[in-house]
């Protein structure tokens, strides 16, 4: 049986810190976060999430991280207070920290533990037990909350089946040049005056089978050669979300089939106002952003950026350094990228992307293979 309390050296990562204590078969049931001026924030944020799920909380500040004596001084009152033994977790902190902790509890009622991060697993230290793999049980938004981002949407709710088929419709290309030119139309309709709602088409065979698919979906009518629209959530189908609803839908498949798969959203919204990334041209922004697919698979996130567009191809770069830095920021060391677009990326956008670890998965062909490439990405 490990003690029930646990003292942890915060990282500014929170993983490290948050999936054991939340690991229901560790048994965590107070905690005492060491922090030091570079991550009191972090510890706070930590907190929050870790006395929301009724794990007693307090904080202790280390104000010389790099100096070994004060710290060993600072320490060892912490260990008096415990004479039954406590599970430390020295993951984060300075080095110096964790030589001072190891220094101080390192006797047989302290359990001390590493949390291998690629692993995701804790590490016994000082007794001879077998590593421990954590549980996935974080959702996304404690993990964001974790973070210091407040989540003001989270959904993962399917397209209506009828909806869904379409998306697969489209997803397998064959109608890729008329879906094109009825969404340019749309645009041009909307340039002179009118809306996108109502778009004229041609009268070509395929163009004609196309109006007809979607008509049979029920989300336009036909007449006097225009097509008309529902409303514009239908336009914003058409014109991208059809791609996140493929995309979730795949996702969705290989969950039912694969462990590990902790939280799956879309259109989720996060917002922190003290943080900033770097956006389109360089300029720093405060982080508010609506991010297309998300997905927490064994205590890491995955972001992806879906785009339909035909000019997409031109904004790729600047979606890559946006995406880049998003993750870096959301997801940490362990965090993954990936840009889909349903027309090929040219060799240039291709090469930026793999430079910045951000994954590409672009044209038809790709598309339609969408499961498999997701699997292999995602690890399944």
């Amino acid at each position: 049986m490990l003690p029930t309390h646990h003292i942890c050296l915060v990282a500014e990562a929170p993983m490290p810190t948050l999936g054991p204590l939340l690991d229901k078969t560790i048994g965590a049931q107070s905690a005492t976060l060491l922090y030091t001026p570079y991550t009191q924030i972090s510890a706070e944020h930590q907190a929050t999430v870790l006395q929301k799920h009724c794990i007693k909380t307090e904080l202790l500040a280390l104000p010389d991280p790099y100096h070994l004596q004060p710290l060993i001084d600072s320490l060892t009152p912490l260990a008096e207070q415990h004479p039954n033994g406590a599970c430390i977790n020295i993951t984060g902190g300075s080095k110096l920290m964790s030589i001072a902790a190891w220094q101080v509890f390192n006797q047989p009622q302290h359990h001390l533990y590493y949390v291998h991060l690629h692993n995701d697993s804790i590490v016994c230290l000082n007794h001879n037990k077998p590593d421990h793999a954590i549980s996935d049980t974080i959702k996304l938004p404690d993990y964001f909350a974790a973070h210091g981002y407040q989540v003001t949407g989270n959904s993962a709710t399917p397209a209506h089946p009828v909806l869904m088929q379409l998306a697969r419709t489209l997803a397998q290309g064959t109608y890729q040049n008329e879906h094109v030119a009825i969404i340019n139309a749309g645009i041009e309709e909307s340039k002179t005056g009118g809306n996108h709602l109502t778009i004229p088409y041609s009268n070509s065979k395929k163009m004609l089978a196309f109006v007809q698919l979607l008509c049979d979906a029920n989300i336009a009518t036909v007449k006097h050669n225009h097509l008309h629209l529902d409303d514009s959530s239908v336009w914003r189908f058409l014109n991208g979300e059809w791609l996140e609803q493929v995309t979730l839908d795949a996702i969705l498949t290989l969950a039912k089939h694969h462990q590990k798969f902790q939280d799956i959203a879309i259109g989720l919204k996060v917002s922190n106002p003290k943080q900033s990334f770097s956006g389109f041209n360089g300029m720093k922004q405060a982080l508010s952003n609506e991010l297309d697919v998300v997905i927490l698979h064994d205590n890491t996130l995955y972001l992806i950026e879906c785009k339909g567009g035909k000019k997409f191809p031109n904004e790729a770069d600047n979606y890559t350094t946006k995406l880049d830095s998003l993750r870096d920021t959301l997801g940490g060391i362990k965090g993954k990228g990936l840009i889909i677009s349903q027309y090929a990326l040219t060799q240039g956008s291709e090469k930026r992307a793999a430079e910045y670890r951000i994954k590409t998965l672009s044209g038809s062909q790709a598309i339609k293979q969408l499961e498999q490439h997701l699997a292999e990405w995602l690890g399944c």
